[in-house]
Order: structure tokens, then C-alpha cells, then sequence
């Protein structure tokens, strides 16, 4: 299942890749409508990854603790974001909310490992983390606002 919130990602995805996905469903996370909620809560979900996507403001908060929620318990999560988003001078909503779900009883780390995501104009590596982790409980709602 992908899903994204543009039906450009959609034909993308199709197009590109027609024999990844079983279905593809275009929504926002951060207002689901309860037959989208239904129907994705009827795939039992066992994992997430999401790449390139977090700390940009692509996917916000909210929409991300949505999709962590959807997973079943001790579903895995994978995802990559880069190394800034881990140091605490990092004061963005998404840093903070890596920074705590990792040390939290939601999830679980299991391996976490920098690696060069790909080189600048200038020829620099950039750096990012790519984390993998297990779901243990749901995130709840009021948890992103108790960051400050």
C-alpha cells in the first residue's frame, strides 16, 4: 500500500513501478476521513518506510504519528533523515519528535547508521540516518504538543 497526499505521486508510482504496489491511496493523514481511516486500518499493517520525506516539512507531524499509529504493534518502522535532526540544536517540530519517540516506550531502536544520501552541488557528501525501529504501542494525539 502507498500512500501519499498528491495523485502526481500516485502516477509516479505507476508509472515507474507499476508491480510494487497493491493499491495506492491518496489522502491527508492529518484529516482522514473515517471510511480512509477504515480502510486502512483493514491492512493491518507490519511496517512503514518512509525516505526523503521528514524534516522538510513534507510530511508534518501529525501525519507521521498517524501513520505510526496504523501500525500493528511491534510492526517496523524504517525511515532516513538527515544527521542535523538528530543534534540537539535541531529546535524543529520533527527533530523533537524523533528526538523523544526514540527514547520513548512507543517505539523501539533497533540499528541506526549514517551513510552519504547523496553529493552536493559542490561535490560534498551529505549526510543522513537511516533508522529502523519497532512500534510498541500508539502514539498518543496530545504527544507532539507535549514537545513545546
Amino acid at each position: 500500500m502507498g500512500v501519499d497526499i498528491v495523485d502526481e505521486a500516485r502516477e509516479a508510482a505507476y508509472r515507474d513501478r507499476p508491480h510494487v504496489y497493491d493499491d495506492y491511496l491518496i489522502c491527508d493523514f492529518t484529516d482522514l476521513s473515517p471510511a480512509e481511516h477504515e480502510e486502512l486500518t483493514s491492512w493491518t499493517f507490519n511496517a512503514l518506510t518512509c525516505v526523503a520525506a521528514l524534516g522538510f516539512g513534507d510530511i508534518p507531524v501529525p501525519a507521521f504519528m498517524q501513520g505510526v499509529n496504523l501500525l500493528q504493534p511491534d510492526g517496523w518502522l524504517a525511515f532516513n533523515i538527515k544527521e542535523t535532526f538528530l543534534e540537539r540544536s535541531d529546535t524543529s517540530g520533527f527533530s523533537k519528535l524523533i528526538r523523544e519517540l526514540i527514547f520513548s516506550e512507543y517505539i523501539s531502536l533497533h540499528h541506526v547508521e549514517r551513510y552519504v544520501h547523496r553529493y552536493s552541488i559542490e561535490g560534498k557528501p551529505l549526510f543522513y540516518f537511516a533508522v529502523i525501529c519497532r512500534k510498541r504501542r500508539d502514539i498518543p494525539a496530545d504527544f507532539s504538543e507535549q514537545l513545546g
